[in-house]
Parts: structure tokens; C-alpha cells; sequence
């Protein structure tokens, strides 16, 4: 080899790295190989020639030249010495890591390189590529690319880093800082600029927040973000930003702030800002999971939904762990079969932390179906028969407010209909919607987490099963396994009927291939496989896990969402902090904390509503300004916290509008997305906090109705009850009583009685 000349590779194969080197120099000094962290160098000097090749990756750096910036205050002769030892134990180290021939490492007798390759990696580099694609003049920067720059950038290079006698390298150390620091900030201003003309605040604050954190007295930044405040509808907000860069300013750099600042606080003061339409562009914020690896259940679901059209009442259960995807599994298949069949649907979510009442699944299902279609609550009222409505007062009240001469109490004479006759006989007319001559009009009865359920609700089901077997009624439910004890009222119907006219469907975590299908939907074939594997190692299969996992990845920025809808993986799997994927709390608490404080308290709020809402009752318990509402309303379905509730589908038509979402304003009722979601911020709020919201909705609810609306006694009661408003409670929990004994409901009855008179804790 001549000298001058850098040492080839003489098979590339034979010198493959065990693992991938990844030296990161933005925000610190750190190497990695296959993931863990390298120590083992020497001095800081060794430190800072790695990142001086690192950042001259590919180009061969004169012997001399490298040991004169390193050590100026020596001869030649000695620097030169010195560096040899350098590279001598910086090639030890690198092999002790694994890495053959000294990792990426190039020497000659007179000069010395970084060879990047496929298995090297240089955050700098990528970073400064990323950059420049991302700001292409003419048009052709990639924001994506921006985002990816952003990403990278997660502090000043080299940070807290310095050379002990060395001013060269801490001159070179110096200018490189400086370069980059202006790199990151000319992208990130870009991206804001990017955001802001689209309308999409929330992106454009994290930004703005990313480039204050690099220049903290950058009055452009301060008066960006008071903009966006002032636009969310957080006029108080941006004024209070405004005086603590006042303070800020006078008390660090004894200077007000500028001229146009204080002119854009005197415009956002005198309201001539006004709050802007949520941009209906919107970027994803959140991934889309895709729905993988069910196809053998959704099978079973169409055999039983056969046999219902065929005339037959069934009752099939879906059965898995919380987080297994047994709702996502009916409502996808129902919202499939009623596309090709009219079909009644009537829907009632879980009833944990919910106010105790007597068959609650079914009166919310009946409730809904009632106060959403009018014909069909006029058809009942002409079909039912007098007798058996009077009977389904108690169960459904609004039946009362449609029908007043309904709302004395039901006489308890020989022969009157029990409540299971009266609702057989309900569904029956709902089943004979098609009127005479015509096909049976299926109904479909959907009770979602029946391992919640009291007696007295597993018994009406079990007893409708028997009461109308030639019907076309479909009785659908889903419970936790793990939820029953051997005496649950639930696992006693099982015991009492036979597999053919129960029909369970287990539910079982995805394999590594279904976790692959759900990369694959996301990102480039390329980084599917190392997703799908991660997504698996950290969710065990469990659907929901993964899903939040991913809406975890894209919180952190290392899954980007792309104009193509594709997502971007802009950063290393192996290098994220693992305590936030110790459990599904955990997760759920570092998402919950990457959302904006207005978000974050209207999710606190809806909580405390219960897990499905209304959006009107969430406005005005608010209090807020209508818009910052609506954009945190939005911003929580697009990061999947909450979704539109279809509380009931009366037709095809109807079922595709409630099913795709809100369009427009975001009006309509709302569930969280997982009652483990919901449980989490309920459960983490302070007492005193929990007990102010609940008497707020508990006095907005007593303005809205009065003590003669059974339906809305119960939830009055209990809100007001954890307030700790014992007397503001009473009346409503007589009324709630008085329901829950005409029901025959002595648990829920001794409960609200107990409210009534004060005795005993009140608990959600």
C-alpha cells in the first residue's frame, strides 16, 4: 500500500459489523452498537477525534493536521505519537464491541478517515441531509424531511462537551455549534410557517416550543406562539405569555420586550384576533391500525348472522382480555352486515365507574334507539299495547316524556306483563318494522362489557333468549374472561344453555405476522419488518397494546406522518426510553402528558361525564370558548382518545354517517377509546379536582331536567353525591330509589336510599 493511501476492505462479508454503530453528537456524545451504549474511551480526547472523523465521514483527514487541532501545545512529533495511541485504542474498543476491523475506522501512514456504510450511522450527517432536502429551493423541499431534521435535532452538538487545551478543536467545536444550531433553526422556522398557513396550531406550537428551547430570547418564536394561542381561542393564554417574556426579559437582560411584540399583545388584548375554523386538512396525528388476523371470528359472526335472517333469536358472546379488540371485532362486522341488510341496532356501552342503575345495558340501548328515531318511537307507541309500555316505563323513561298519560306508576294487577314480556314484546314490534306481508325487519342488541352487568340484566338476557326463539333478534355481547367468578350471574347462563344457542367466540392476541400486516399499513417495506417486530416484542399480541404503541411512536416523533398517508420511521426503535413501555398505563400516561394543557383538561372533564358523553353537556361544562373546544374535541379523535359514539343504527344510511365520524362541528354523544383509557384519567385527577367537576355537571344536569325525568335522577344523584353535596343529592336519589324498586332492583334501590339519608362513602 502506498503511503497516502487508505486501507481497503478486502471482503466486505468478513468484516461485517456484529451490530449497527451509531454514534450520536446532537445533544451530547454517545455510541451505540446494536443498540447499547459503548464506553471503554479513554480520555476525552479520544471522545472528540471520533467526532471529528465522525463529522468528516468519507473524506481522509491528514495525520498531521488531526494531531496538530488535538494537541496544539506539543511538537509534531508527540501529537503525532499521541494520535497513533489514540487510533490504537479507539480500534481496541470498537473491536471489543464487536466491530471487525476496527468498525468504520480507515488509517494510513499519513492519513487517517470514517468510512460510513450501511451499518454505520452519523446523526449529524443524517441530520444535515435531511435538512437539505427538506429545504430545496423552488418548491422542492420535503417537509417530511424538515420533520425528520427536526426530529434528529434533540440538542446543540457536542452539548456540555469541551477539550482541555485544545483551542483549535474547541474554535472548530465552536463554529460546527453555531452551524447547526442555524441549520435547525432555519428548518424549524420552516415548518412552523408550514403549519401555520394550514391551520395546524398544535403541530406549529411544537415547533415554535423546539426552536424557543434552542433560543430562548428569540422575540419571533415568543410572538409565534402567542399567535397560535390567540387562534386556539386562547386569548388569555397568549396574554399571559406576553407578561412572562416581560418578566423574562427585564429580569435576565434588562430590556422590555419589542415594539412588535407589544403591538401583537395590544391586538390579541383587544380581541382583533379572532379564533380561526380548524383547518378539515388536518395531517394524521395519530396512525391508523388496520384490523388484522380476525378473519376465522368475523366467519363465526356471519354463520350466526345467517341464522338470525333466517329467523332465529341468538346470543353470541365475544370473549378476550381487556385490550384484545372485542368491540372493534362486532362493530366492524356490524357495520359491514348492515350495509347489505336493514337492520335495528341498538347499542349500550360499559357501565364501570357509572352511576348504579337497574338494567342498565338495556335501558341505555332502548333509550338511545327511542330519542334518535322518531318513527321508530311512534311505532312503539301504537304497537307496543298499553299494558307492556306501562311496564317499560321504569326500564326506559323517555317513553314518559313521549307518552305523559304513561308516567303514573304501573298498577300491579292480575295478568299484567312482566318486565321480560313487556321487552320481548318490544322487540318483537321492532322486528316487525317491515309491516305486514313484508320480510322481518333483524334486530340486533349489542351489550358491550357484560362481565360489568348486574343479575339482574344477565337474567333479561338470558330470559329473552327463551322468550322469543323464532325472532329474528341477534343478542350480542362481550366480556373479560378474567372478570367472572364462578358464581357471576353471566357464567351461570352459560351453564344453563347449550352451545347451540350460545355461541362464544374467543379472542386470542395477534402473532408476529399480524403485528408485520399493521407495519406493513404504516411504514416502507423497508422498516416494516423491524416495526412489526418491535410492536411485537413490546405489545405480546395484544391488539390494543400495539395500537397504542404505535400512537406512542408518533407522539415521540419517531413514527412522521407523510402527505402520502404513509407514516415515516425517522428514528431508532432500540434507542427509546423503556419506561414508558412497561405497561399500558404507562404508555397511556406519556401520551397523556404530550397533549396540550386545554386538551388535557377537557379530557379530564369528559372523563368525569362518563365513557360515552355528550358534546353539548362537554361545552358548557367547560366554560371555555366554543372553538378552543372544538379543536381539542378534534385533536383527541385524531390521536385516537376519543371517537363518535353511533348510539343506535336505525338504517344503512344512517349507520355509515355514524360510524365514519363527525363531519363539520364536533356535536353528537363521544366514548373514549378504551374504558382503560377513560379509568386512567378519572383515576389520576385529585379528590378536590374530582369533586368540583362533579358537582358542576351535576348542577348543569339538574338546569337541563327536573325531578319528574327518571332517566336523569340517577346521574344527578351521583355526581352530586361525590361532590359531597349530600342535600343537593337527596331528592334526585328518592327519585333514582323510587326507579330502581319498580324495577325490582333492591341492590340499586338500598344504594340510592343510603344517598338519600347520607349513609355510607359515596364511591365512583
Amino acid at each position: 500500500m502506498r503511503a497516502g493511501e487508505l486501507e481497503e476492505s478486502p471482503d466486505r462479508s468478513a468484516r461485517e459489523p456484529a451490530g449497527r454503530l451509531e454514534i450520536l453528537l446532537l445533544g451530547g456524545f454517545e455510541i451505540r452498537v446494536a443498540g447499547q451504549v459503548l464506553g471503554g474511551f479513554e480520555s476525552n480526547t479520544a471522545r472528540a477525534l471520533v467526532a471529528y472523523l465522525a463529522c468528516n465521514s468519507g473524506r481522509p483527514m491528514a495525520r498531521d493536521v488531526v494531531a496538530s487541532l488535538l494537541w496544539p501545545e506539543v511538537d509534531e512529533r508527540t501529537a503525532l505519537h499521541n494520535l497513533r495511541q489514540a487510533l490504537y485504542s479507539l480500534r481496541q474498543t470498537f473491536q471489543a464491541a464487536g466491530l471487525v476491523e476496527g468498525g468504520p475506522l480507515r488509517t494510513s501512514h499519513r492519513a487517517v478517515a470514517f468510512e460510513l456504510g450501511a451499518q454505520t450511522w452519523v446523526d449529524v450527517q443524517a441530520f444535515a441531509e435531511a435538512s437539505r432536502r427538506g429545504l430545496l429551493e423552488g418548491g422542492g423541499g420535503d417537509p417530511n424531511q424538515l420533520a425528520k431534521a427536526a426530529q434528529l435535532y434533540r440538542g446543540d452538538f457536542l452539548a456540555g462537551f469541551y477539550l482541555r487545551d485544545s483551542p483549535s478543536f474547541e474554535e472548530w467545536l465552536s463554529e460546527e455549534r453555531a452551524r447547526l444550531q442555524e441549520e435547525a433553526m432555519t428548518s424549524l422556522r420552516r415548518l412552523v410557517r408550514l403549519h401555520l398557513e394550514a391551520g395546524r396550531y398544535p403541530l406549529s406550537m411544537q415547533y415554535i416550543r423546539q426552536l424557543l428551547r434552542i433560543d430562548p430570547y428569540s422575540e419571533e418564536e415568543h410572538r409565534d406562539l402567542m399567535q397560535v394561542y390567540a387562534l386556539s381561542g386562547r386569548r388569555s393564554r397568549a396574554l399571559a405569555h406576553y407578561q412572562e417574556l416581560s418578566r423574562q426579559l427585564e429580569r435576565e437582560l434588562g430590556v422590555e420586550p419589542a415594539e412588535e411584540t407589544r403591538a401583537l399583545a395590544q391586538r390579541i388584548e383587544n380581541e382583533e384576533i379572532v379564533p380561526a375554523q380548524p383547518s378539515p386538512e388536518l395531517s394524521p396525528s395519530a396512525p391508523r391500525i388496520p384490523f388484522v388476523e380476525r378473519e376465522a371470528e368475523l366467519a363465526r359472526l356471519e354463520e350466526s348472522w345467517a341464522a338470525v335472517l333466517r329467523g332465529s333469536c341468538r346470543l353470541t358472546l365475544v370473549e378476550g382480555p381487556a385490550g384484545m379488540g372485542k368491540t372493534r371485532l362486532i362493530r366492524s362486522f356490524l357495520d359491514v352486515a348492515t350495509s347489505r341488510t336493514r337492520a335495528t341496532v341498538l347499542l349500550s356501552s360499559g357501565i364501570e365507574l357509572s352511576p348504579p342503575s337497574g338494567y342498565r345495558p338495556f335501558s341505555e340501548a332502548l333509550a338511545n334507539a327511542i330519542a334518535t328515531d322518531t318513527d321508530l318511537a311512534n311505532r312503539i307507541l301504537l304497537s307496543t299495547g298499553q299494558r307492556s309500555l306501562q311496564e317499560l316505563v321504569p326500564l326506559i323513561p323517555e317513553l314518559a316524556q313521549l307518552e305523559p298519560k304513561l308516567a303514573a306508576r304501573p298498577r300491579q294487577e292480575q295478568g299484567a306483563p312482566t318486565l321480560l314480556e313487556a321487552t320481548a314484546r318490544l322487540i318483537e314490534v321492532l322486528a316487525d318494522r317491515g309491516g305486514p306481508g313484508r320480510p322481518a325487519h333483524p334486530v340486533i342488541l349489542f351489550l358491550d362489557d357484560l362481565h360489568t352487568a348486574d343479575q339482574a340484566t344477565i337474567e333479561l338476557l338470558g330470559g329473552l333468549l327463551s322468550q322469543i326463539p323464532e325472532r329474528p333478534c341477534w343478542l350480542l355481547g362481550s366480556f373479560r374472561p378474567d372478570g367472572l367468578e364462578p358464581d357471576h350471574p353471566l357464567s351461570t347462563l352459560l351453564a344453563l344453555h347449550s352451545p347451540r344457542r350460545i355461541q362464544r367466540i374467543a379472542l386470542e392476541p395477534l402473532t408476529p405476522q399480524g403485528t408485520l400486516e399493521i407495519a406493513r399499513s404504516l411504514v416502507a417495506r423497508e422498516d416494516a419488518e423491524a416495526l412489526g417486530e418491535w410492536l411485537f416484542r413490546h405489545s405480546s399480541g395484544v391488539p390494543l397494546l400495539a395500537a397504542e404503541l404505535a400512537n406512542g411512536l408518533a407522539d415521540l416523533g419517531v413514527l412522521l406522518p407523510t402527505s402520502s398517508g404513509r407514516w415515516l420511521l425517522s428514528g431508532e426503535l432500540d434507542q427509546i426510553d423503556p419506561t414508558f413501555l412497561t405497561s399500558l398505563e404507562e404508555l397511556l400516561r406519556l401520551r397523556l402528558r404530550g397533549l396540550p394543557p386545554s386538551a388535557r383538561r377537557l379530557l379530564t372533564l369528559a372523563a368525569v361525564l362518563g365513557q360515552t358523553f355528550d358534546a353539548d353537556l362537554l361545552r358548557e361544562a367547560e366554560g371555555e370558548h366554543v372553538q378552543v373546544v372544538e379543536i381539542a374535541l378534534r385533536l383527541l379523535m385524531e390521536r385516537w382518545f376519543l371517537r363518535p359514539y353511533p348510539r343506535y343504527w336505525g338504517d344503512t344510511r344512517q349507520a355509515r354517517v355514524l360510524a365514519s365520524g363527525a363531519a363539520g362541528t364536533c356535536t353528537g354523544i363521544f366514548e373514549f377509546t378504551h374504558p382503560t383509557l377513560r379509568a386512567l384519567v378519572y383515576r389520576t385527577m385529585p379528590a378536590e379536582r374530582l369533586a368540583q367537576l362533579h358537582r358542576r355537571v351535576a348542577e348543569i344536569l339538574e338546569l337541563r331536567t327536573s325531578l319528574e325525568t327518571l332517566g336523569s335522577s340517577e346521574t344527578i344523584a351521583y355526581h352530586f353525591g361525590l361532590a359531597g353535596a349530600g342535600e343537593r343529592a337527596k331528592p334526585h336519589a328518592q327519585a333514582a330509589a323510587l326507579r330502581a324498586e319498580l324495577l325490582r332492583c333492591e341492590e340499586v334501590a338500598s344504594y340510592y336510599r343510603d344517598l338519600a339519608e347520607h349513609r355510607g362513602p359515596i364511591r365512583p
